[in-house]
């Protein structure tokens, strides 16, 4: 449940005319599964559907955006996508998933000392 309530809290926080309903249960499960509970993570993948969202002059992030966002994160090798796909079949998708990374390819990087 304070899942559910983490995610309408970033849907409260995104600038459209219409809530999303990031906070119902499907939704919920869906964003949960695709960021692993991190909430880094979680907040990394819906500024990507939200940039979407903007872009397609949409009153609210919907699936379309949010199964596109997920089309650029996911592990090589994998066709299931929670936004698009069947949910039943997200334990096929378990198996042969790797996990995602965390990494951010536009991330500062860390200068390393010179001695």
């Amino acid at each position: 449940m304070s899942f559910r309530l983490l995610c309408d809290q970033f849907d409260t926080g995104m600038p459209f005319l219409n809530k999303s309903r990031l906070g119902a249960a499907a939704t919920a499960e869906r964003l949960h599964w695709v960021s692993q509970g991190i909430i880094g993570l979680l907040k990394n993948f819906l500024f990507n559907a939200g940039c979407l969202a903007i872009n397609d002059g949409s009153d609210q992030v919907d699936a379309t955006h949010l199964a596109q966002a997920y089309d650029w994160i996911k592990p090589p090798q994998t066709s299931f996508n929670p936004f698009r796909d069947d949910w039943s079949k997200k334990a096929d998708a378990i198996a042969t998933a790797a996990p995602l990374t965390t990494h951010d390819p536009f991330a500062k990087r860390k200068r390393s000392a010179h001695a």
